[in-house]
């Protein structure tokens, strides 16, 4: 039912062609999804491919 104190959930990450379509369509599911994290440029060496990473969480609490 719970995480222990100091676990953090983990997130399955999914590359999409909408990302915002599919963050919406998976909002009306019920399932806050949310875009791959912002990461310093120097360590970016694939921006494009960020930008169509969607983390789902794998928490169960989390997902709705």
């Amino acid at each position: 039912e719970e995480l222990p104190q100091g676990v953090v959930p983990y997130v399955f990450p999914v590359r999409v062609k909408d990302r915002g379509g599919f963050i919406d369509h998976m909002r009306r599911k019920g399932i806050q999804c949310f875009t791959w994290p912002t990461l310093p440029s120097d360590v970016i060496k694939y921006p494009d491919y960020y930008k169509q990473v969607v983390c789902i969480p794998l928490w169960r609490k989390y997902a709705s």
